[in-house]
């Protein structure tokens, strides 16, 4: 009985010499590799690892909503993650629809930029784009590397060529070309995806959509976004050691430059439990971390950019109890917050603010 294989030799001496089989898998491949490179985003709901799944899993979300082009567009973190749009906008005396919440996990400025420029009718009619400040934001960290999927699928080359470390820049010019490492997924990941090639881009989304929903992604064994995690290991990670990425620096700039006529770009520091206040006061790298990011946000604050740092929690009547852990917030916490925001962005969706910067 003779294996079959894709190369063939009469003798052990012999250079192997590929068989028509084997020339046909490898043109399969290629011809493959090269639809996708000239069509990336038809395999976007493919997500490689966790950063990309959260940030499909969240567009989707907005791609399948009714109302798609909100007065208040809130890119935050997991810290609003659990704001009520609805609820919020009832506060203002406005329809549900007109508050979009599109927070999640381990958002950055880079993401949210990336999310409006994939969906710019999400901002188009806005007259507030509120997102919340965490210092990971602004630094190349654990949260942000410059080499995750998401980062080497979706950026500009102008995004490729600022990455900080030479290696990383390499690799996000290279998988430019050719997407040999934002690419990869597994053969659960390749089936579903020769699957949604036959589906338009709006059934595409619905069904990662309906797959994120029914707890049945299989992507390299990629679950649904857990809840935020309460340990101090995890809440460290929120202020990384200060060093500087351009690629995040970048992206706020353009968040601000690229705002819509009349609206603001609302830019809020939230109160943090107090052992976390103690920590970023008394640890000396948390410390220079916090210090650095304040800064250099204030810097970059610019007209249209309000940045409101809330620094204190008695400044909105908050207490311990209304945090589930470190940073985030509970039911009655998150109500708080909303009811002390909601006159400032009502008042901000009156007249676009010119203020620069606030620090309560």
């Amino acid at each position: 009985m003779r294996l079959s294989s894709i190369f063939s030799s009469d003798t052990l001496l012999e250079r192997p010499r590929i068989t028509r089989a084997g020339a046909l898998a490898l043109g399969l491949c290629l011809m493959v590799r090269i639809l996708v490179a000239f069509n990336k985003d038809r395999l976007a709901t493919l997500p490689a690892d966790t950063a990309h799944y959260l940030y499909m899993g969240n567009e989707a979300r907005y791609r399948v909503a009714e109302q798609r082009s909100p007065k208040i567009l809130v890119l935050g973190t997991s810290r609003l993650a659990a704001l009520n749009a609805g609820a919020f906008a009832g506060m203002l005396g406005w329809e549900p629809g007109e508050v979009g919440n599109y927070s999640m996990i381990g958002n950055t400025f880079w993401r949210s930029r990336l999310f409006l420029r994939r969906n710019p009718e999400a901002w188009s009619e806005a007259r507030v784009v509120w997102l919340d400040l965490v210092p990971y934001q602004l630094y190349v960290c654990p949260t942000f590397t410059e080499a995750d999927d998401v980062f080497l699928a979706m950026s500009t080359w102008r995004e490729r060529g600022s990455v900080r470390d030479p290696g990383k820049r390499w690799l996000a010019l290279a998988d430019g070309f050719y997407p040999a490492w934002s690419g990869r997924h597994t053969v659960d990941a390749w089936s579903v995806g020769v699957q949604q090639l036959f589906l338009s881009e709006p059934e595409r989304y619905h069904s990662f959509h309906e797959a994120v929903q029914d707890r049945h992604l299989r992507f390299r064994g990629l679950g649904p976004p857990l809840r935020p995690v309460a340990g101090w290991e995890s809440v460290r990670g929120y202020v990384p050691d200060p060093v500087m990425s351009r690629v995040e620096a970048n992206a706020l700039a353009e968040l601000i430059s690229g705002l819509p006529a009349n609206c603001t770009l609302l830019l809020t520091w939230l109160p943090v439990r107090s052992d976390f206040a103690e920590m970023l006061d008394k640890d000396p790298r948390a410390r220079d971390g916090y210090r650095h990011f304040k800064e250099n946000i204030l810097r970059m604050a610019r007209p249209r950019a309000l940045v409101v740092w809330f620094e204190d929690q008695a400044s909105l009547g908050f207490a311990d109890e209304d945090f589930t852990d470190p940073v985030h917030f509970t039911e009655t916490g998150m109500a708080k917050l909303c009811q002390s925001l909601a006159p400032l962005i009502a008042g901000v969706c009156e007249e676009p603010a010119p203020l620069l910067s606030r620090v309560k």
